[in-house]
Formats: structure tokens, C-alpha cells, sequence
């Protein structure tokens, strides 16, 4: 299930809603005064929630635009989840000794980590030049791979479609292949091989960053 299967927004009542007021009151009389202050702005107790939609317990539906904690990303009743949550909760509760499935969760946090640390790096660590060089090809291949990308960055909008039908153009422009133009733009922007897919990843450091990067790799090309 995606955040998109959930139903459609619907308002069935005044909101809120007569048993959302209910419920809200009587959890007031229960909870310390000034704590759940969204909650008391809003008024509204929910019932249920599916992908990105919430339900109250009137049964209004609405898309959910604050999705908290575990559902930022997943939608709500995520079956993957729910699953999980529901295998691990019939085995162990205890989070504070290690167990198989921690210290693979804690592995896979590092990995990630790591796998991503150039979106939030100022200048990337040092790599060898030699990454630079596309398949069957040489410095001179990556320098002007690299020129002609810098050229291509500096004016193109930077959506997706635009960046990979003109560096693609660009390929085509150097008579090379597409992946031998992508590899030293990969490794100038990354500092590495291995990375999320080039586009996406050139959208989200923005043209700044992606201009300096390619700038310090061309530095490290020889002449």
C-alpha cells in the first residue's frame, strides 16, 4: 500500500464532530493542563488511518498533512509495518538488551549513513582522481565530460527530465556513451562510484554545490 490508496477526503459532519468532541473532553479531564496543545487546537479524535488519509471518529476523512513520528513516510497502516511491529511484539518487548534484529537495524542505520554523507557534506573527502575516468575511457575523456557537464548545470533547470535529457544531449554532443558522461559527474558530485541514481541526486544538492564539486574535480585531472 502506498500513501496514495487511502480514501478520498470526505466530510460527513460538523467538525468536529459530536464524538470527537466527546472523546477530546474526556481526555481533558484525564491529561495534565498545556500538553497536547495541537490536539486541543484541532479538536478532533481519530479513529483510523490509511496511507495518507486520517478518519475520525465522526467519520470525516482528511489527507493527512502532519503525519507524525513512523508515518512520515510509510502512510498510515503501512502492511510492511504492521507486520514487522506484530512479529517482533509476539517474540521480545525489551528493547534494552541486544538482540539479532537491534543490531541489524543499528548496521543498516550506519550503512545508510555513510552511503549518504555527501548530501550533507560542505567539501567531500579526498578520493582518487583515477574515479573520474569513465569506462574505456581516460583523463582526457573525463575532463571533457566534466567541462561540457559544467557548461550543461550552469543554465539548465534543475528538475529531472531536464537534467537527464541535456546531459544526455551532452553525450551525444562528445560522441561518448551516456554512462561514460555520468560516471565522472557521479564520482565529482559523490566522491565515489557507487550512488543514489545521478539525477535525483544533482536535483536534490541543488546547482551550487554540484558546480563547485565538478569545479575541485577538474582540478584534479591532469592537465
Amino acid at each position: 500500500m502506498t500513501t496514495t490508496d487511502g480514501k478520498l477526503p470526505e466530510i460527513k459532519t460538523a467538525v468536529p464532530g459530536p464524538k470527537s468532541k466527546e472523546i477530546c473532553n474526556t481526555e481533558q479531564r484525564y491529561i495534565a493542563p498545556g500538553r497536547q496543545r495541537i490536539s486541543l487546537l484541532a479538536g478532533l479524535a481519530f479513529d483510523h488511518g490509511e496511507g495518507a488519509t486520517l478518519t475520525d471518529a465522526d467519520g470525516n476523512t482528511y489527507v493527512d498533512f502532519f503525519a507524525g513520528v513512523a508515518v512520515a513516510s510509510l502512510g498510515h497502516g503501512h502492511p510492511g509495518l504492521a507486520q514487522a511491529l506484530a512479529h517482533q511484539a509476539s517474540r521480545l518487548m525489551v528493547g534494552t538488551f541486544a538482540t539479532r534484529e537491534r543490531a541489524e537495524a543499528f548496521k543498516l542505520l550506519s550503512e545508510v549513513a555513510q552511503a549518504a554523507d555527501f548530501f550533507f557534506l560542505d567539501r567531500l573527502p579526498p578520493y582518487d582522481a583515477t574515479l573520474l575516468i569513465p569506462q574505456k575511457g581516460d583523463f582526457s575523456m573525463a575532463r571533457a565530460a566534466l567541462s561540457r557537464a559544467r557548461e550543461i548545470l550552469s543554465a539548465i533547470e534543475f528538475t529531472h527530465a531536464a537534467l537527464d535529457a541535456a546531459l544526455r544531449a551532452g553525450a551525444a554532443e562528445l560522441k561518448i556513451k551516456a554512462g561514460q558522461m555520468f560516471q565522472p559527474i557521479r564520482v565529482a558530485v559523490c566522491g565515489r562510484k557507487e550512488a543514489p541514481p545521478l539525477f535525483e541526486t544533482l536535483e536534490v544538492l541543488g546547482r551550487e554545490t554540484c558546480l563547485k564539486r565538478i569545479d575541485r574535480a577538474l582540478e584534479m585531472l591532469p592537465a
